[in-house]
């Protein structure tokens, strides 16, 4: 009987006697055979093209995957990286080819019960990269950011980028400044301040590593209040407007909003001052009444915040 592997693995078999009239039914004790690509058990995956200047990643199989130890991987029988510890069967380590030709890259596995092996492949690396990669940084509902371009950010603001490269390479942001980023998440803390945020790429593909470098400069932040004022509109005459509530009044920044009628003042409408801490707006005849509150700014951190509400009284 002629068996093939389909894939890499482990296989296990058995034998099974279902007997005769002259021996019972019997089975064997199970064999485990172990397939992988080189017919050893360490298998390397490596394009079978790379290029000088592009880095790519080398990656080695070890079986079965639950061995523990480590992979080094060569260079035409020259070290060139350390020891890879395996890691669910696989040990991988990204190198960037300097020189042009047919080579021979090897990894040699070691276990932590002593057992050892190795593979080579052969591959062929190709000159300089044909271009150097290109980064697409683009912040949603603003459009893509361009290289070496500077960008006003005020302060307390979150951009969540998305980015694309030509290489499919995922892209890493690193900043330099008062800013912080987390992933492609950019977090702008501060106030009239620079931030140099960098985009990165490590190329791959055909593509050489790319680096796009963007100013950010930190403008005054813009304050928010959450208000139970209604939007503008018309309004029954009689009619009482809660403009806040007690819990309400203050901004992000803790600044407090004092309110002021602009037009129509005791003719139109009335503000009023409970003792329960809110404010609230009654409309005592036809016509319009602007109503505005104001907080002021922190110096060199946040712009003063202003609310306007216009009501037509009916």
């Amino acid at each position: 009987w002629r068996w093939t592997a389909p894939t890499s693995g482990s296989f296990t078999f058995q034998a099974v006697y279902s007997g005769d009239t002259n021996a019972l039914t019997s089975t064997s004790a199970q064999d485990i055979v172990i397939a992988t690509t080189s017919g050893v058990p360490i298998a390397l995956s490596l394009p079978p093209t790379m290029t000088v200047g592009v880095p790519t990643t080398l990656k080695a199989n070890v079986y079965p995957a639950n061995v523990q130890g480590s992979v080094g991987f060569t260079l035409n029988g020259t070290p060139i990286s350390a020891s890879v510890p395996i890691v669910n069967g696989v040990a991988t380590f990204q190198w960037t080819p300097t020189v042009a030709g047919n080579v021979t890259i090897g990894a040699n596995y070691t276990t932590n019960q002593g057992g050892t092996g190795s593979t080579t492949n052969q591959v062929t690396i190709t000159a300089g990269p044909v271009s150097t990669d290109v980064i697409t940084l683009t912040q949603p509902g603003f459009g893509t950011w361009a290289p070496n371009g500077t960008y006003t950010v005020s302060n307390g603001t979150t951009i969540n980028f998305t980015a694309t490269t030509l290489s499919g390479a995922a892209v890493t942001l690193s900043e330099t400044g008062p800013c912080q980023v987390s992933g492609l998440t950019l977090v702008v803390d501060a106030s009239n301040a620079t931030c140099n945020v960098t985009a990165s790429s490590p190329g791959g593909n055909g593509y050489a590593p790319a680096k796009y470098g963007y100013t950010v400069t930190t403008g005054l932040g813009q304050q928010t209040a959450i208000l139970a004022a209604p939007q503008s509109g018309r309004v029954n005459v009689g009619k009482v407007l809660t403009m806040e509530t007690p819990q309400q009044g203050d901004t992000n920044a803790g600044q407090n909003i004092v309110w002021r009628i602009t037009k129509g003042k005791n003719k139109i409408c009335k503000l009023g001052f409970p003792s329960s801490g809110a404010v609230t707006l009654k409309v005592i005849k036809r016509g319009q009444c602007s109503v505005r509150g104001d907080a002021p700014g922190v110096a060199n951190v946040w712009a003063p915040y202003v609310v306007v509400r216009t009501y037509q009284g009916k």
